[in-house]
């Protein structure tokens, strides 16, 4: 069932500038006609243009009407709530820029392929979820704190990029990750891309597991996504150096196994459709929420610049 929800009802009174304005409109109108006919034989050039000349006063005032609309919705917060799939969970996606992801046993690159996986994961989710986003390598970062925004997180996503300077601390990601994830009420769960290689002295395995309790403790569920062969030259490097990484499996489901995750190893982006399908399986029917507050701006600039438009290219020549 649809409803309708208004956060400031105050501003409803502003509907009544539309009749308002509709009012004004006809009398700035017809004080226009007077003033051309002391001037030129206005009935005369009106009966020329005939019905474009209606047309054009009543499409521009229609146009300016809607606009209004649009704005007065705006400021007033609607939301019309809709039947759709809900989100059980909130996720912090947290992906691997370490020096060993640039390598390309997985076409373009490990890292390439693991943004491609994680932007599939974002726009197959439903509106409602909260996704994160932390980049991690020697040093972890926060690029997005939990936000419904999957447009600008997918832009965050298509701008990382490897940091060949230092290693690889999946402990500390898995704690930043668990921290983005503290404030929500609904199911926790962290995705981690990675090839799994700990190359920081901080990610062995008595800090690792030192992270995993944290995460447990804090009711966050983790999965990882292994992406690499078991060798591969890392890739910034030419291949005279002959220095090779490989996937660390028994790292990645050492986590999933203490946190009841999901460990998973793709080849190929499908090989990932089962494992989105198993979390979506917990999204369940509810109300999904249309927030005005910003398509209503969007709609009211779009139909101003309609006439805008309009005014001066079609009816530029009409009176």
């Amino acid at each position: 069932m649809i409803s309708i929800t208004i956060g400031k009802p105050i501003f409803m009174w502003l509907l009544l500038v539309l009749p308002l304005f509709f009012w004004l409109h006809h009398i700035f109108l017809k004080h226009s006609e007077q003033k051309a006919m002391n001037f030129s034989n206005f009935m005369t050039l009106k009966r020329i243009a005939g019905e474009k000349y209606l047309l054009k006063n009543t499409l521009v005032l229609a146009l300016r009407l809607i606009a209004t609309f649009f704005l007065i919705l705006a400021m007033t917060q609607t939301t019309i709530w809709y039947p759709g799939m809900q989100s059980n969970s909130d996720f912090v996606l947290a992906i691997d820029t370490s020096a060993s992801m640039s390598g390309k046993d997985i076409l373009p690159s490990r890292l390439d392929f693991a943004k491609d996986l994680a932007n599939d994961f974002i726009f197959q989710q439903p509106s409602t979820s909260k996704i994160g986003l932390v980049s991690f390598s020697g040093t972890t970062y926060i690029d997005s704190s939990l936000s419904e925004d999957k447009y600008l997180l997918s832009l965050q996503i298509n701008e990382l990029k490897t940091n060949t300077l230092s290693g690889t601390d999946l402990a500390n990601a898995i704690i930043t990750a668990t921290n983005v994830l503290v404030p929500s009420t609904n199911t926790k769960e962290i995705i981690i891309f990675t090839d799994g290689s700990n190359t920081v002295t901080s990610s062995l395995d008595n800090s690792l597991n030192g992270a995993i309790e944290y995460a447990k403790s804090k009711n966050v569920k983790i999965h990882t996504i292994g992406i690499g062969t078991q060798d591969s030259i890392v890739g910034y490097l030419p291949e005279l150096y002959g220095l090779k990484s490989s996937m660390d499996e028994d790292s990645l489901k050492q986590i999933t196994n203490q946190t009841n995750g999901y460990a998973v190893f793709p080849k190929e982006k499908e090989d990932a459709d089962l494992f989105f399908e198993e979390l979506s399986k917990e999204n369940r029917v509810g109300e999904v929420p249309f927030k005005f507050e910003y398509w209503g701006l969007l709609f009211c600039f779009m139909f101003l610049l309609i006439e805008w438009l309009l005014v001066n290219t079609k009816f530029r020549r009409i009176i």
